[in-house]
């Protein structure tokens, strides 16, 4: 986690994808490995792979507790592509 980028290597087009991170988000993971004794970042003790495969559940539950209606996973997505490519973060490619 030196780097500021994560690798997703499951994409639709087969290839990996490196990930810009900020350095909140940099923050967020340092923390959540000196916590977690688990090399997921999103463990699940009911998938077989050990990691959290599909967030919708909790991702309705978040957004009920919160109060937040028609917002998608999806959203976080296409916001996050737009305030990286704010901060000059990504250049000449967005997720």
């Amino acid at each position: 986690m030196k780097e500021k980028y994560g690798i997703y290597q499951k994409t639709k087009n087969g290839k990996a994808q490196n990930i810009s991170l900020t350095d909140e988000a940099m923050e967020i993971l340092q923390a959540r490995k000196l916590i977690s004794k688990s090399k997921w970042v999103l463990p699940s003790t009911t998938s077989e792979s050990g990691h959290l495969e599909h967030p919708n559940n909790s991702w309705h539950r978040i957004c009920e507790k919160a109060g937040i209606k028609n917002f998608r996973i999806h959203d976080l997505r296409r916001t996050f592509a737009s305030c990286m490519e704010m901060q000059a973060q990504v250049r000449g490619q967005l997720v």
